[in-house]
C-alpha cells in the first residue's frame, strides 16, 4: 500500500489555521481509505478499524503521533471512531457562532467571481453560524445584498416572494450568461480592424520639394507629410507667401496669420479684484473683472457695435481689454477716445499699485431699449468686458433694494397655516415598526452604569421630557433584556441618552434591502420640478414600536428601569 501520497499534518506552523487544515487533511485522508478498501460502518470487522486507525496515526506523521498519546479517551486499536473524535477535540477549536455570524455577514462577491462561487464560500462561512434550518435563506439574502452586480439584484427582486436559494442561483447564472453574450456580441460589431503590417517592395521615401527657406536664405527639402504650424496643412513651411493662412485672423485669440485649430495661444482665465485707491481716492474707481461664461453675458450696444458684457454690481466703471477695443474700432465704433494721461487710476485689491490702464472712450449703449451715456475704461492684457454698476442701473439691468432682494418665506408661510406639526413630536399613525428578534439567542440583562452625581439633574430631566413626550415608559417587574445608558453631554451643555445596545443586537435579525445609488436617485427625479427638503425632529422617536418588541429596548439608570414606546 502506497502511504507516500498523503503528506504528514503539520500542527504547529499556524495555530490560527490548525483547525481548517486539520479538517481539510481529515478529508483528503478519509477518501484515500475509503479508496484503499479500508471502510469503516456498522458491519466493519475489527481487523478493518483497526487497520484504518493505524494508517490514520502513521498518515498523520509523528508530531500527530506524539500529540494522540497524550489525548484522554482515545479508545482501543480497533476504535478508530474515538481516536478521530479526539484528534478533532484537539486540533478544531470551539466556534464562536457570534463571531462566525459577523463573518459571514462580511462576505462580498469578489471581482470576476461568479455567483456559484459565490454562493460555496458562503456555505462554507455558514458552517460554525448556527442558523439551523434558516443557512438557505442566510446565503440568499447575502447573495442579494452582497452581489456586486445590480443587473443581476434587479432580476432578483423581481422574483418577490417566490425568491428562493436555488431560484436565485437559477437566476444568477442566467444574468451572467446574458452579460456574458452581450459584451461578446458588443466586441464582435465594435468595428475593430487590425492593420497588417509588412514589408513593402522597393524603397519607399515621403514626398519631398525643394522650397526656398528665408530664416536659412537658402533652399531646403521639404518633407510634405509635415504640417505648417500657421495653418496646419502638409507640403509647404510657414514662411511660404503661399500659405492660406496669410493675412487671416485667429477666431481664438484674434491674433494674424494662422488659423485657430493650430492656434497655440493659452486661454486665460483669473479674478483681478480691483479696489479704492488708498491713496488717491477721488482720482480713481474700482471694478471686479472676472471671466465670465457666454450664459452670464448681456449683449449690449456699445457705440452702434454689438458686446457681450459681464454684468458686476461691484463696479463703478466699464472695463473692456485692449483686444476688445481694437475689435470695436475695426468694426466703426462711434465715441470719444481720451488719451491716458488723463484717465483716473484702479487699484488692485490689497496692493498699492495700479493696473496699467490704456485709455478711455465715451459712448452711447443700449440695452433692452434703454440708452444711457457711458464711460469706458480700456485696459492692457485680456479678459471679459465689464459693465459696472452705475451704468447697469441706468439701463435697467440691474436693481438694487431691500424690495427686489426679499424673498417670500416659503417655510413661515407653511409654519404659519399648519401649526400642529411644529409642535411637540409626531408619530407615525399608519403604522408601527416590528423589530424582528431571534428568540434562539439568550436575553443578557447587563448591569447599571453608574451615573455621575452631577449628571443626574439632567438625566432626570431627560427621562421626564421622554414620559410627558410618551417616547418611553416604566418598566414594573422582571425583564430579561437590560441595556445600559451611556450619558453624552452636548457642547450647548443638554445630554443625550445613549443605550448600549451591542447585545442585544445579536439577537435582532438584520432585514436586507439593497441601497439604490446616485444614479438610479438621479433618473427617478428625471423630469421633476418641486423639490423639497423636511428636517422631522427626533426621527426616530416618531415611529412607534410594536408592544412585542418593546422589552428589548429596556434600560437602565439610577432612577430606575424604562423602555422605548417608539
Amino acid at each position: 500500500m502506497e502511504i507516500n501520497k498523503i503528506p504528514t499534518f503539520d500542527c504547529y506552523s499556524d495555530p490560527a489555521t490548525c483547525g481548517p487544515r486539520w479538517m481539510r487533511w481529515l478529508t483528503v485522508f478519509e477518501l484515500y481509505a475509503d479508496g484503499k478498501g479500508l471502510i469503516v460502518n456498522e458491519d466493519t470487522d475489527n481487523t478493518t478499524k483497526q487497520r484504518r486507525r493505524a494508517l490514520l496515526l502513521h498518515s498523520a506523521g509523528l508530531d500527530v503521533q506524539d500529540v494522540f498519546s497524550t489525548l484522554p479517551a482515545t479508545g482501543g486499536v480497533t476504535d478508530y471512531v474515538t481516536a478521530v473524535t479526539a484528534l478533532n477535540t484537539y486540533f478544531v477549536p470551539q466556534v464562536n457562532s457570534a463571531f462566525a455570524r459577523q463573518t459571514f455577514h462580511r462576505i462580498t462577491q469578489k471581482p470576476g467571481e461568479t455567483v456559484q462561487q459565490f454562493v460555496t464560500r458562503l456555505r462554507k462561512a455558514a458552517r460554525d453560524c448556527n442558523f439551523g434550518s434558516d443557512i438557505e435563506n442566510q446565503i440568499r439574502d447575502s447573495v442579494l445584498s452582497k452581489c456586486s452586480s445590480d443587473y443581476v439584484r434587479r432580476k432578483l427582486l423581481e422574483e418577490g416572494q417566490a425568491l428562493t436559494l436555488g431560484r436565485a442561483i437559477q437566476v444568477a447564472d442566467q444574468c451572467e450568461m446574458v452579460e456574458g453574450q452581450m459584451a461578446a456580441l458588443s466586441t464582435a460589431n465594435s468595428g475593430e480592424t487590425v492593420n497588417r503590417i509588412g514589408e513593402r517592395s522597393g524603397h519607399w521615401k515621403p514626398q519631398q520639394r525643394r522650397a526656398w527657406s528665408k530664416s536659412d536664405n537658402k533652399t531646403v527639402t521639404v518633407n510634405r507629410d509635415k504640417a505648417c504650424y500657421r495653418c496646419g496643412l502638409t507640403g509647404h513651411f510657414g514662411s511660404d507667401p503661399k500659405c492660406p493662412a496669410k493675412g487671416q485672423s485667429c477666431r481664438k485669440c484674434k491674433g494674424k496669420d494662422h488659423f485657430a485649430k493650430v492656434c497655440r495661444t493659452k486661454s486665460r482665465s483669473g479674478v483681478n479684484l480691483v479696489s479704492e485707491s488708498p491713496n488717491d481716492p477721488c482720482n480713481s474707481d474700482y471694478a471686479f473683472t472676472v471671466s465670465g461664461c457666454k450664459s452670464s453675458m448681456l449683449t449690449t450696444c456699445v457705440g452702434g457695435a454689438d458686446l457681450a458684457m459681464l454684468v458686476d454690481s461691484g463696479a463703478t466703471s466699464n472695463i473692456v481689454d485692449e483686444e476688445t477695443w481694437e475689435e470695436l474700432k475695426s468694426r466703426k465704433i462711434k465715441c470719444k477716445s481720451v488719451a491716458s494721461t488723463t484717465v483716473r487710476k484702479l487699484f488692485p485689491y490689497g496692493s498699492d499699485k495700479p493696473l496699467p490702464v490704456k485709455g478711455r472712450f465715451d459712448c452711447v449703449i443700449q440695452a433692452g431699449g434703454k440708452v444711457a451715456e457711458a464711460e469706458f475704461l480700456v485696459i492692457k492684457g485680456k479678459g471679459v468686458p465689464l459693465l459696472g454698476r452705475d451704468t447697469a442701473t441706468k439701463l435697467g439691468v440691474l436693481k438694487i433694494g431691500i424690495e427686489i432682494a426679499a424673498l417670500s418665506d416659503v417655510a413661515s408661510d407653511i409654519q404659519r397655516l399648519y401649526p400642529d406639526v411644529f409642535h411637540g413630536v409626531g408619530k407615525l399613525k399608519t403604522r408601527q415598526v416590528i423589530i424582528h428578534i431571534d428568540h434562539t439567542v439568550p436575553p443578557v440583562a447587563q448591569p447599571l452604569r453608574r451615573t455621575p452625581f452631577n449628571l443626574r439633574d439632567k438625566v432626570d430631566g431627560k427621562i421626564k421630557e421622554l414620559l410627558d413626550l410618551d417616547i418611553i415608559e416604566p418598566v414594573d417587574g422582571p425583564t430579561p433584556w437590560v441595556n445600559p445608558v451611556v450619558v453624552v453631554p452636548k457642547a450647548a451643555g443638554d445630554i443625550r441618552l445613549c443605550l448600549d445596545m451591542r447585545r442585544a443586537n445579536e439577537a435582532v435579525i438584520r432585514g436586507r434591502y439593497p441601497i439604490p445609488t446616485v444614479d438610479k436617485l438621479l433618473q427617478n427625479m428625471n423630469g421633476s420640478k418641486v423639490f423639497s427638503r423636511l428636517d422631522l425632529k427626533w426621527g426616530y422617536h416618531q415611529l412607534e414600536l410594536s408592544p412585542e418588541c418593546c422589552e428589548i429596548t429596556t434600560f437602565a439608570t439610577h432612577s430606575g428601569l424604562y423602555r422605548y414606546k417608539r
